[in-house]
């Protein structure tokens, strides 16, 4: 779980961890209401891993699935890439895709305890629901 936002330590923290794992699974989106520009620079940064699942970030008042668009547009086309806008439900796929060798990056939000949906605030700590997967083995459900 790390707070890469940007293009560069996107790309930082998954060439760091490719050296060491067989197969890197990266778990990212981008945040409204900020700049755009960057986003298809993240999917782009993101090709480095495996397998790429764009989820929410801090949607704030854009459209979610705009934002997730955005970011796709960086990333290769023959890339392994899933749209799921429940973070909750990214972290999930993400876990059910680890074996042996592998490893799970979510980035983005890495200290956060919040969500920003339009005019509220959701608690939501990828920490905390990383946590909560493990300890009650919840993703063996789905």
């Amino acid at each position: 779980i790390d707070f890469a936002h940007t293009p560069e330590s996107i790309f930082q923290v998954i060439s760091f961890v490719k050296s060491q794992y067989k197969k890197v699974i990266v778990i990212l989106g981008a945040g409204g209401d900020r700049d755009k520009d960057k986003r298809p620079l993240m999917g782009k940064a993101a090709n480095l891993a495996d397998k790429i699942i764009i989820t929410n970030d801090n949607p704030r008042h854009e459209d979610e699935e705009e934002i997730a668009k955005d970011i796709l547009n960086g990333i290769d086309l023959n890339k392994e890439t899933l749209i799921i806008l429940n973070r909750k439900e990214a972290i999930i796929e993400g876990i059910n895709n680890l074996d042996k060798d592998s490893v799970l990056l979510i980035l983005g939000k890495g200290h956060e305890t919040i969500q920003q949906f339009k005019d509220t605030s959701v608690e939501f700590s990828d920490q905390e629901i990383v946590k909560e997967l493990i300890k009650e083995n919840l993703w063996l459900e789905l």
